[in-house]
C-alpha cells in the first residue's frame, strides 16, 4: 500500500531486523506469526499475529517512525492469554490528489422553461483502477440547491454507463464526494436551464480501492459459503458489513471496530468482483451516505463490540435503503433454543479454491448455534475478514440476535455481539441525527411531510415532537388540506400529485402536466374547491385540477422567483406564500386571481428560506419551519414577524410540506361579509349578490355539492340555506 514521508520504509526495516528478534524488554515474535500487515496515509497500522491470535491497531508517532507500533506490540504481546481475532476488513483506499478547476460556468440562453443543457465537462482518468470515487474541493452551483431547478453535476462511469447526480443539497449530504463509479475514467458534467448565476465546480483527487489480504475462520476444511442476495444487508465503504434494523428509520449495525465514524458510504446490491478479486461497485442508486452526526459504538473486546449509524438518502432517487428494499431486520436477544441453526451473511474476503469473484461479494452460510456467556454469542458458522458487523440470522425469519464480530471457530465457534448488550441497547434508544427525526409521540392536528428521512407525520412541540406515521416517495414539496375529503393533497419535485390520508395511506393522482416547471407549496381553496401551487422560478401561480389526470393551469402572469410556500386561510379568504430572498424570507398575499404578489413583511430571526406554511383554519394562526434551525414557528399575519414556538425534534431540508388538519365553520350560504370576501357568520345580501354572480359565471364559488359542476342543484342548495339562515 502507497504511504506518506517514510512510513512504509520503517514498518519494512523493523520487519527484517525485528522479525524473529525481541521486541520490548522481553518480548520476542517469530516472523512467521505476521499473518496481516498495512498501513494508510494516515500511518495507522493494523498487524495481526497468527498463533498467539491477537490484533494491534493504532496511530505512529508523528514522524511515521515504527516507534509507537513496536510500542503497542509489546504491550499487547505481553497481555495473558490469547485475544479472538476481530474479522477485519479487506479493503484499504489510495488517494491520489490532482487539480482540476472547471472556473465559473454561466447558465445557457432561453426560457425558464427549457430544459437543462450542459455547461461543462470533462473526463477523469487513473489508469488501472476497477473502482474510483472523486474528491470535490469547490462546489458552487447556482439555483435552488434542493430542486430540479438549480444547476447539477452528473457523473458517469465510461465502462458502465451508471450515473450519479448530484444537486447543492446531495452534494453536501455527500461531504463533497461522489459515490464510487465502475471503471477508471469518469465523465463529470454541470448542467444548468436558463436564468441561473455561473457555478463551478474543482476536483482536488480520487480514491481507488485496493482490496488487500485478511484472515480467515471457516469452521471445517472447506468454505461452505454461497452467493447469496439480500438488501438488508449492505457493505461499507471499509469493505466490512452493515444491515438494516427496524428503528425509526431503519439505521444500520456493524461491528464497532469497523470504526463506524470512519464509515463514509455503504452500498447494498454489490456484484461480484472482477476476475482477480478487485471489488465491483453497486449502482449508485444503491449508494448511501453516512450521517456523520448518528455513528455510536463501542470497541472493547469479544461481546462488547458494536457499531450503530444512519445514512442519508440517496442522491438519485431520493430514498433511504430501507424504503428502497421494502425490510428491515428485527431485534431480539439471545440466546436461541439449542440446535437452532444460525445464519450468517456478508461481504467476507475469499482465497483459492474459492473464485475471486466472490471476494467482496454477498456470501451466506449456516450452522448450528453455539452458546451465550455473558453478552458474546458463539455459532459454527463460516465468515472471514469483511464478515465483520454482520448480522447473526435465526434462520428462516427475520430476526437478528446479535452482531457477528470475531473469528474463532477452532475454539469454540466464531463470535459476536448479543443484540441485548447494554450499551447497544442505550444507543438504540438515544438515536442522533437522521436516525432520531420522526421518533415522536403522534398526535395533533398539525401535519409535515419530507424531513431528511421522508417520514408523513404530527408535529408536536417538545416533549412530543414530530412523530413518523409512515415514510413514503422523496422530495415531497408541499401539502394542504381538503376537509371535503377529509385528506392531504402533495406533490413531489418529479411533478407527481398525490393525496394522503391521515393515517399515511398514498394514492396517486397522476402526473400534473401543463408545465416543466417544478412546483411547490400547495393550498386548497375550501369555499371553490380548488387547489393552488406555485412554481418558484418565475413565481408563477398555478390552479391544479385533482382528477386522475392532474393539469397546471397558469394563473395570471409570472411575478419572478424565489416564492416557496403556499396555502389557504378561508378565514380571510386569502393565499398566503413567502418571497424567500438571500437577504431574508418575507410573507406575502397571492392574488387567487391574477397571482399577483403583495409583500406583508420580513419573518426575521435570520430566516432565508421557508418551503411551506400551515394555516389553523379554526384560529386563523400561521405557522411555518425554520430549515435552519429546525423550529416551528408562528408568522404574525399582519406584519409578518415571526417568533419562536419551539423545537421540532426533526431534520428538515429546504423541501417539504406542512399544513393543518382542520375543518373551518362553514354555511353554503354564507359566502362573504362584503368586504374581506370572506365568511363573516352572516348570511345576508352581500351573499346573495355573491351567489347570483357566481352561478351566472359558472364560478366554482357557486358548486355548493362540490361536484364540479354549477347546476340547478348548487341553487336549490343555496336558496334552502339562504332561507333557513344556516
Amino acid at each position: 500500500m502507497t504511504v506518506s514521508c517514510q512510513a512504509n520504509g520503517n514498518l519494512n526495516k523493523m520487519r527484517e531486523s525485528h522479525g524473529s528478534q525481541k521486541h520490548g524488554p522481553e518480548l520476542q515474535i517469530p516472523a512467521a506469526d505476521v499473518l496481516y500487515r498495512s498501513m494508510n496515509d494516515h500511518c495507522t497500522y493494523r498487524y495481526w499475529f497468527a498463533r498467539r491470535r491477537f490484533f494491534v491497531r493504532g496511530q505512529l508517532q508523528a514522524a511515521c517512525g515504527a516507534a509507537g507500533l513496536l510500542a503497542a506490540i509489546s504491550q499487547a504481546w505481553a497481555q495473558t492469554g490469547p485475544t479472538p481475532l476481530p474479522s477485519i476488513a479487506p479493503v484499504a483506499e489510495r488517494f491520489v490528489p490532482m487539480t482540476v478547476d472547471s472556473g465559473l460556468r454561466p447558465a445557457p440562453a432561453g426560457g425558464v422553461e427549457n430544459a437543462a443543457q450542459v455547461i461543462y465537462s470533462t473526463q477523469i482518468f487513473e489508469p488501472g483502477a476497477s473502482i474510483i470515487r472523486l474528491k470535490f474541493g469547490t462546489v458552487q452551483l447556482a439555483g435552488d440547491a434542493s430542486l430540479e431547478s438549480g444547476v447539477i453535476v452528473r457523473l458517469t462511469s465510461t465502462l458502465t454507463g451508471e450515473v450519479q447526480t448530484l444537486t447543492g443539497l446531495s452534494a453536501g449530504q455527500w461531504h463533497n464526494t461522489s459515490a464510487y463509479l465502475n471503471g477508471p475514467q469518469v465523465q463529470v458534467e454541470l448542467l444548468a436551464r436558463p436564468g441561473v448565476a455561473a457555478s463551478r465546480i474543482t476536483i482536488e483527487g480520487v480514491w481507488v480501492d485496493e482490496p488487500v489480504q485478511s484472515p480467515q475462520d471457516i469452521c471445517g476444511a472447506t468454505d461452505d459459503r454461497v452467493l447469496f442476495t439480500d438488501r438488508r444487508v449492505a457493505r461499507t465503504s471499509n469493505g466490512c458489513t452493515a444491515w438494516l434494523i427496524n428503528d425509526t428509520n431503519g439505521g444500520l449495525l456493524t461491528a464497532g471496530h469497523c470504526t463506524p465514524n470512519t464509515i463514509t458510504v455503504v452500498s447494498f446490491n454489490v456484484p461480484l468482483s472482477t476476475s482477480t478479486g478487485a471489488y465491483a461497485a453497486a449502482s449508485p442508486d444503491d449508494q448511501y451516505p453516512v450521517d456523520t452526526t448518528t455513528p455510536q459504538s463501542e470497541n472493547n473486546s469479544v461481546g462488547r463490540d458494536y457499531g450503530y449509524f444512519g445514512v442519508s438518502v440517496n442522491s438519485n432517487h431520493g430514498l433511504l435503503p430501507a424504503q428502497r428494499s421494502g425490510g428491515t431486520f428485527n431485534i431480539i436477544s439471545a440466546p436461541v433454543p439449542s440446535g437452532q441453526t444460525i445464519r450468517i451473511t456478508g461481504f467476507g474476503s475469499t482465497s483459492l479454491p474459492v473464485s475471486n469473484t466472490w471476494n467482496g461479494a454477498q456470501k451466506t452460510h449456516t450452522g448450528p448455534f453455539g452458546s451465550l456467556s455473558g453478552n458474546v454469542v458463539r455459532y459454527f458458522v463460516d465468515t472471514t475478514g469483511g464478515n465483520s458487523g454482520s448480522p447473526i440470522i435465526i434462520n428462516g425469519t427475520s430476526n437478528a440476535i446479535g452482531i457477528h464480530t470475531h473469528a474463532g471457530c477452532t475454539g469454540g465457534g466464531n463470535q459476536g455481539t448479543a443484540a441485548q448488550y447494554p450499551p447497544l441497547q442505550a444507543a438504540l434508544a438515544a438515536p442522533r441525527g437522521i436516525s432520531l427525526t420522526g421518533k415522536g409521540l403522534p398526535g395533533g392536528e398539525l401535519f409535515a411531510i419530507g424531513d431528511a428521512a421522508n417520514n408523513f407525520g404530527t408535529l408536536r412541540i417538545a416533549p412530543d415532537n414530530f412523530a413518523r406515521i409512515t415514510a413514503s416517495g422523496a422530495r415531497w414539496q408541499g401539502l394542504a388540506w381538503d376537509p371535503t375529503l377529509s385528506m392531504f393533497y402533495s406533490i413531489n419535485a418529479s411533478g407527481d400529485l398525490y393525496t394522503i390520508t391521515p393515517d399515511g395511506t398514498f394514492a396517486l393522482l397522476g402526473h400534473v402536466v401543463g408545465t416543466t416547471l417544478s412546483l411547490t407549496g400547495l393550498g386548497f381553496d375550501t369555499r371553490r374547491g380548488e387547489l393552488y401551487a406555485v412554481a418558484p422560478t418565475n413565481g408563477q401561480l398555478y390552479k391544479l385540477t385533482t382528477s386522475a389526470a392532474p393539469v397546471a393551469i397558469a394563473v395570471g402572469a409570472p411575478q419572478g422567483g424565489n416564492l416557496r410556500a403556499l396555502e389557504y386561510d378561508a378565514t380571510r379568504n386569502v393565499l398566503w406564500s413567502t418571497s424567500n430572498t438571500g437577504s431574508g424570507a418575507q410573507l406575502c398575499q397571492i392574488g387567487m386571481n391574477d397571482g399577483a404578489r403583495t409583500i406583508i413583511g420580513p419573518l426575521g430571526l435570520g430566516i432565508t428560506t421557508v418551503p411551506d406554511i400551515a394555516v389553523n383554519q379554526i384560529t386563523g394562526e400561521l405557522f411555518a419551519i425554520n430549515p435552519d434551525t429546525e423550529q416551528l414557528v408562528r408568522i404574525n399575519p399582519a406584519t409578518g414577524a415571526a417568533s419562536t414556538v419551539g423545537n421540532t425534534g426533526a431534520l428538515w431540508g429546504t423541501t417539504f410540506g406542512l399544513s393543518y388538519r382542520t375543518t373551518p365553520p362553514t354555511c353554503a350560504a354564507d359566502l362573504t361579509d362584503g368586504s374581506t370576501g370572506g365568511p363573516d357568520g352572516v348570511v345576508d345580501g352581500s351573499d346573495f349578490i355573491e351567489f347570483i354572480n357566481a352561478f351566472a359565471a359558472s364560478d366554482p364559488l357557486a358548486d355548493i355539492d362540490r361536484d364540479g359542476t354549477v347546476d340547478g342543484t348548487d341553487f336549490v342548495l343555496f336558496i334552502n340555506a339562504f332561507a333557513g339562515g344556516c
